[in-house]
């Protein structure tokens, strides 16, 4: 697994990054066969709202988030950068609000019926 980092800036100076990790694997179906290689979860985490006030409720989906057979992870681990409590659940949706403007890391580490974990996040911008 490898981790992949993208880091954007706008127009106005403003940036922004987000990560995950990819799995390359080789195409090779004789090698690809082997019952006893279980690669961890792809997870995948996007916010809606991009931008929000404090106070306001962000919307985080991990619902693209699947082990290696293209299955649902059954578990998720979510860490909203700002200091509260993580908040584990068996849904790939949550919300959380912000109480002070920032730019907070979020975090979720998806985990598979294999109990294999994969990590994405993203940075959420409070005004």
């Amino acid at each position: 697994s490898y981790p992949v980092v993208v880091q954007v800036t706008d127009k106005h100076g403003q940036k922004a990054r987000a990560h995950t990790n990819t799995e390359v694997t080789d195409s090779d179906p004789v090698k690809n066969s082997r019952i006893d290689a279980i690669r961890p979860p792809t997870a995948v985490l996007e916010s809606v709202p991009k931008e929000t006030r404090p106070k306001e409720v962000v919307d985080f989906d991990a619902s693209k988030s699947k082990d290696m057979y293209g299955k649902p992870c059954v578990s998720f681990l979510w860490d909203f950068g700002d200091g509260t409590p993580k908040v584990t659940t068996t849904e790939p949706y949550t919300t959380h609000p912000y109480a002070e403007s920032g730019t907070y890391p979020v975090t979720v580490v998806g985990t598979d019926k294999f109990k294999q974990t994969g990590e994405a996040s993203v940075n959420q911008r409070v005004r």
